[in-house]
């Protein structure tokens, strides 16, 4: 990542952005779809041969299933993560108004009692 050590620290932080931005969009997609008609099964299998991706299938599966425990990654470790990216961001100067929204999403769920359930339990707090 270049000569500095934190470097590696900011691309895990902007790797983790990029799941839960990922868990953000996917969760809005599946709730979105369901309250027009479409199983939920159904916009995975569209979503899989679309995205052609292992982490869209497993939160996926994860989500349609409701199969939040046991946690690969926990709420609580998601809010942390985005706090931290929010933190790094605010000081280079740069937005990150979708950490910002799963943040509190992140929050809602963990003050609905969420903080163990696997982050993809932020479709939860979205419904």
């Amino acid at each position: 990542m270049g000569e500095e050590p934190y470097l590696a620290n900011v691309a895990k932080l902007g790797n983790n952005f990029l799941l839960v931005s990922m868990l953000e969009a996917l969760s809005e997609a599946f709730i979105f779809t369901q309250k027009n008609g479409i199983e939920p099964q159904s916009f995975l299998d569209v979503i899989s041969t679309f995205f052609g991706s292992p982490i869209y299938d497993n939160y996926g599966s994860i989500m349609v299933n409701e199969e939040f425990e046991p946690a690969g990654f926990k709420m609580s470790l998601g809010l942390k993560d985005t706090n931290l990216a929010l933190e790094a961001a605010q000081e280079a100067d740069a937005s990150l108004p979708l950490a910002e929204l799963a943040k509190e999403h992140f929050s809602k769920g963990i003050e609905n009692g969420l903080e163990d359930l696997d982050w993809a339990a932020l479709i939860k707090t979205i419904e």
